[in-house]
C-alpha cells in the first residue's frame, strides 16, 4: 500500500499510528508530496496486472478438466484431475480443494 502524504499533515500521522497499532506499519510505504513518480508507478502497475493475467491463465487451465468433471457429476474424474493439476500446481492446492469441497457440497445439497 502507498500513503501520499504531507509532512505535517494530522490524518497521515492518525493513520500511521493505527498501522502501527494493527501491525500492518511495515507494508505501508508513504510517498511524501511531490515525490511521486507516475511514470514508475505505471509501469510496475502493467507489470503486476500481466503476471496476475499470466496466473489467471494458469488456473484457468488446470481448473478445465475438474468443472468438466464436477459439471457432468464425474466426482471421481474431478478427484483424480484435481490430484493432477495439484501436482502440477502445488502452489494452487488450497484452490483446488476448495473448488472441489464447495462444488461437491453443493452438488449434494441441492440434490
Amino acid at each position: 500500500m502507498k500513503l501520499f502524504a504531507s509532512p505535517m499533515s494530522p490524518y497521515v500521522r492518525k493513520v500511521r499510528a493505527v498501522a502501527v497499532q494493527l501491525g500492518i506499519a511495515e507494508r505501508i510505504g508513504q510517498i511524501t508530496r511531490g515525490t511521486f513518480d507516475v511514470k514508475a508507478f505505471a509501469a510496475e502497475f502493467n507489470k503486476q496486472r500481466e503476471e496476475a493475467s499470466a496466473q489467471q491463465k494458469v488456473m484457468d487451465e488446470a481448473m478445465r478438466p475438474i468443472k468438466e468433471a464436477m459439471a457432468a457429476k464425474k466426482f471421481g474424474e474431478a478427484v483424480i484431475a484435481a490430484d493432477k493439476a495439484i501436482a502440477k500446481y502445488p502452489i494452487y492446492t488450497m484452490v483446488f480443494a476448495i473448488f472441489l469441497f464447495a462444488r461437491r457440497h453443493t452438488a449434494i445439497f441441492n440434490n
